[in-house]
């Protein structure tokens, strides 16, 4: 039986001393999670990171402590895709979202992350998968 995995993305709006919240709670029966320091002047540096079946996937997190470019597959992005991520600001997306994922291709040879914010960046990444019919 395979294990079952389940996480929740919370979105919060904050103005006018009005703070609206709400959490999104996805499951799948696998998970994905890598987490790496890339030092300041790194180009390309390899996340190993394989497996990920876009077309399985229910929820994804993925955010950088510094501002990073992101490529998947390859390191100029050959057959994957490119992410421009801001310090802490994660991509973030699930099944039923109101907006596309930008993660069209399967992870299939790792990610090359280029980091010149000038401090390291801690980049993490997250995937929940659901392999059943």
């Amino acid at each position: 039986m395979a294990t079952a995995y389940s996480g929740g993305i919370t979105i919060e709006y904050n103005a006018g001393g009005r703070t609206k919240s709400h959490t999104i709670t996805k499951t799948g029966t696998g998970k994905i999670a890598v987490e790496e320091d890339v030092a300041t002047g790194e180009n390309d540096f390899e996340i190993q990171l394989k497996g990920v079946d876009i077309s399985e996937v229910t929820a994804i997190y993925i955010n950088s402590t510094q501002d990073v470019t992101l490529e998947t597959n390859a390191a100029d992005a050959t057959g994957g895709n490119t992410l421009t991520l801001k310090a802490d600001e994660p991509y973030v997306w699930w099944t039923d979202a109101p907006f596309v994922n930008v993660i069209t291709a399967d992870i299939t040879t790792d990610v090359f992350v280029t980091n010149a914010s000038g401090a390291t960046a801690t980049v993490t990444l997250e995937f929940y998968q659901d392999a059943t019919p």
